[in-house]
């Protein structure tokens, strides 16, 4: 193989994942000052319910969400430095989209794969999720509810539904926070 093909076929993945877009981690979320500090090992989530625009959704789904809720949440607690004190969250999400491009791209014409085929392994972009959460959370004898929504991409590192819900969490805690303080 010459140089100039080598070449090539660097320009080609390097094009790929700038053109798409890459994604390499789950966004931070940060826990606000105005709620108290709480122990991650101490965060009781009471309800975690999700739907899909009023339709059944999958059980493997919600559990998924449940768990990917209490990760973000806890190293949240941690980053922030964590406390000794108890939280009881509860959280409503709401799946509004959800794209999977290679599914997308195959159904349609299976050679236009090809390129987020080269570029997957890079990062690239290969879903997207759209969701909104609502979260009620009390801790340290305190209320705080609020809203977020989100609409993110996701690669074969992390997927779409978990940056979305993280980007969500955060937005609706800090809406939360924004409402506790009025």
């Amino acid at each position: 193989m010459s140089w100039g093909q080598k070449l090539g076929g660097a320009a080609l993945v390097m094009l790929a994942t700038r053109g798409i877009g890459c994604t390499y981690a789950t966004p931070k979320v940060d826990v606000p000052a105005q709620v108290p500090a709480f122990s991650p090992c101490q965060l009781e989530l009471a309800e975690v319910t999700v739907k899909n625009k009023d339709k059944a959704v999958p059980s493997e789904v919600t559990h998924y969400v449940h768990a990917a809720t209490r990760d973000i949440l806890a190293e949240a607690s941690r980053a922030r430095g964590g406390g000794a004190g108890a939280a009881k969250l509860r959280v409503h999400v709401d799946l509004e989209d959800e794209v999977d491009y290679m599914a997308t791209v195959g159904a349609h014409d299976g050679c236009a794969a090809v390129p987020l085929l080269v570029a997957a392994p890079a990062g690239a972009n290969i879903e997207s999720s759209k969701l909104s959460v609502d979260v009620d959370l009390e801790a340290g004898g305190r209320r705080f509810q609020g809203h977020g929504e989100a609409d993110k991409a996701g690669s074969l590192y992390v997927d779409a539904r978990r940056r979305a819900l993280a980007v969500a969490l955060d937005r609706a805690l800090a809406d939360a926070t924004k409402l506790a303080s009025k």
